[in-house]
């Protein structure tokens, strides 16, 4: 998480550099008192530069703002997109006594994070999300421990909203996650006397949808090889993916890693893909993508040393135990394997 720290006042700015010391990140002060300060971002006015931090962030950004949360609510609200889009934004007052998430609270982890900085400076957590008031794990804050990508919001309120109204949920999944709050049972497991189900898989249609109020938790577990022709557009390259992914059903959010050779790390193509699907980008070498001995072609041998791309790719992105899924195929100008990994 990268984490920027806000102040106004004088000893607003030594709260923040205390909090930057201790978990890290950037403190934005003022410019009158950032002088000397080799960890400081100066700005000259908070109501552009605190709209443009939070405007350039994400759900893997914070925002730690020691100073009145008016202020912070004015200057931010025109700024609000989504709670799977916008970064974690806490409130701190100037005497370290309060940590108060105001957006992010699962989804981007403010709550966690409010929690470590009140211990740190032996303050309070002000929470006000309804799961936390009731003392169990959301299920947007369980995504997010594991590492799952939400596949619809809509349908996670829905299943919070059981949760939260004291309704039985189960957590479906290949093994168990260790979640207290949800009973964990194998896929296809009995679903009598729950409420509400999480159900963590890779594919685009989880099933049984329509028994009780389901959300899909999708893990990043496919990795994507590609191979493609210089100077192809990452909008090719993810239609390609797209295809590939819907041919097997898998959702397209369970691509974590995309591959190919390292020749192609230049590819901007390539590098706005990986991008727009939040997916890890991985280079191999032509002799350890021709070591694995997958079948393709003296014409691609001769032109980037290998016979095959996408599928050696896919398959030593995907780590030890992977399997393939779909075998290479060409879209275009742009060929694609899927590999499973194992998590």
């Amino acid at each position: 998480m990268s984490i920027s720290y806000f102040s106004l006042t004088a000893g607003g700015s030594l709260l923040a550099l205390r909090l930057r010391e201790r978990f890290g990140g950037e403190a934005c002060l003022p410019r009158c008192q950032s002088l000397g300060c080799g960890h400081c971002s100066p700005f000259d006015d908070l109501a552009r530069a605190l709209p443009e931090r939070f405007a350039a962030g994400d759900g893997g950004d914070a925002l730690v703002c020691v100073m009145a949360a008016g202020i912070v609510f004015r200057l931010l609200a025109p700024e609000l997109r989504s709670k799977q889009e916008d970064p974690a934004v806490i409130v701190v007052d100037e005497g370290g006594r309060f940590a108060v998430p105001l957006l992010g609270g699962h989804a981007a982890g403010a709550n966690d994070l409010a929690r470590e900085m009140a211990r740190f400076l032996d303050g309070e957590a002000v929470l006000t999300t309804a799961s936390d008031a009731r003392g169990l794990a959301a299920p947007d804050q369980v995504a997010r421990r594991l590492g799952l990508r939400v596949a619809d919001p809509e349908r996670l309120r829905r299943v919070t909203a059981v949760l939260v109204d004291g309704g039985p949920v189960c957590m479906e999944a290949p093994a168990d996650p260790g979640c207290d709050d949800y009973d964990w049972i194998p896929p296809g497991g009995d679903l009598e006397g729950y409420a509400g189900r999480l159900l963590v898989t890779h594919e685009a249609a989880g099933g049984r949808e329509d028994i009780i109020p389901t959300a899909r938790l999708v893990p990043p577990v496919v990795a994507a090889g590609v191979g493609c022709r210089r100077g192809t557009a990452a909008a090719e390259i993810l239609r390609a993916i797209d295809e590939a992914c819907a041919g097997e059903g898998v959702d397209r959010l369970a691509v974590g890693v995309l591959a190919s050779i390292d020749s192609k790390r230049d590819e901007q193509g390539l590098l706005e893909a990986a991008a727009a699907l939040g997916a890890e980008l991985r280079w191999y070498d032509a002799g350890r993508l021709a070591a694995l001995g997958c079948p393709g072609s003296d014409f691609v041998r001769r032109q980037v040393g290998t016979p095959a791309v996408a599928e050696p790719a896919a398959l030593l992105a995907a780590g030890e135990g992977a399997r393939m899924l779909a075998g290479k195929t060409a879209y275009g100008a742009v060929t694609v394997a899927l590999a499973l990994g194992v998590r």
